[in-house]
């Protein structure tokens, strides 16, 4: 994925556990199938998330499972196109975090975990751990004193692509949300332009109706 499409922030994970249940298809009247499994205290995934430029106190929760393109089920004769596509969007931004919190890598207070960072390779990552740098925007904020403890060469060049990496995507949402704003705008240009041709429809009807042209009455 281009780095200026990642717009999330991924703020945490976490694990539960449910029952779940395998179950035949539907029946032709849609009616549940028959159950043929049942198992107890799976392991089940959430992930914490923000949209990049909104606040933290905006974040989203969700199960993982329910947010893997692979697990994608359409109705019947559905195009689930737009919807794989987002799906796949978003996965290929979690899934990288995920893996991280998996093998054991501590996740950051807030922004971006490094080990979603492509730039950086799990070495790198591991070095920047070591020196308390656990997110991309720490690297784009080290301070001198912070750089000279990253064992790292070329410290300073990865300090300025993380600056980059994140100006690229505070103007890719900038972007979205101004494209977001211009079909909000049209939608309600058409929803006005509906309302007054509907308006005008019923004073003319109106009008007629004031000036006696009533339709006549069956005998």
């Amino acid at each position: 994925m281009a780095e200026q499409n990642r717009d999330l922030i991924i703020l945490g994970f976490r694990q539960s556990f449910y029952t779940k249940v395998t179950r035949e298809p539907r029946t032709a009247d849609g009616m549940p199938g028959k159950i043929l499994k049942t198992e107890e205290n799976v392991p089940d995934y959430w992930v914490k998330y923000v949209n990049r430029g909104m606040p933290q106190s905006a974040a989203t929760e969700e199960r993982l499972r329910h947010m893997d393109p692979e697990n994608l089920v359409l109705p019947e004769g559905a195009d689930g196109g737009s919807k794989q596509a987002f799906l796949e969007h978003r996965w290929a931004q979690i899934k990288p975090a995920f893996d991280a919190w998996l093998s054991g890598q501590q996740m950051p207070e807030y922004g971006i975990p490094l080990g979603a960072w492509p730039a950086l390779s799990p070495e790198q990552v591991k070095a920047f751990h070591s020196a308390g740098v656990r997110s991309i925007e720490d690297v784009r904020d080290m301070t001198e004193a912070l750089i000279t403890k990253v064992r790292l060469p070329n410290i300073r060049d990865l300090k300025k692509l993380a600056g980059m990496y994140i100006e690229g995507l505070g103007a890719a949402q900038t972007a979205e949300r101004e494209a977001a704003r211009d079909a909000e705008i049209e939608a309600l240009r058409e929803k006005l332009d509906a309302a007054m041709e509907l308006l005008e429809k019923q004073a003319e009807h109106n009008a007629e109706t004031e000036g006696g042209k009533r339709p006549a009455k069956a005998a």
